[in-house]
């Protein structure tokens, strides 16, 4: 069975470096979609139930904490993505499964 993931980040760039990282990556993970904003994002993830979930922490408004607050249970495994390391402390405690700072990301499509 193929492994999927939802892609969550107010930033189309952001996004897209994701995609290319799964691309490159983990061809076999299929992205079953993207969102812009945390309702929009928690809407989604509840109706397609994804694997695994990559979540930016600053969403612009709500944040990403805010997303898996509206998550129904068993939420995915998550994997947050930030530029600030300051939010891996905070991602440990609400049982992130890992922490992607951008710039690991920009590394693993370079």
């Amino acid at each position: 069975m193929q492994a999927t993931a939802y892609i969550v980040d107010d930033e189309r760039r952001s996004r897209e470096l994701v995609r290319a990282m799964l691309h490159k990556r983990h061809p076999n993970i299929r992205v079953l979609g993207e969102s812009g904003n945390a309702i929009e994002a928690a809407q989604a993830i509840n109706d397609k139930r994804p694997d695994m979930l990559f979540l930016d922490v600053d969403l612009g408004g709500l944040d990403g904490f805010d997303v898996l607050r509206r998550l129904a249970q068993p939420r995915p495994l998550v994997i947050f993505t930030t530029g600030d390391p300051a939010h891996a402390v905070r991602a440990i405690d609400v049982e992130a499964t890992h922490y992607l700072a951008w710039i690991q990301l920009i590394n693993a499509i370079g």
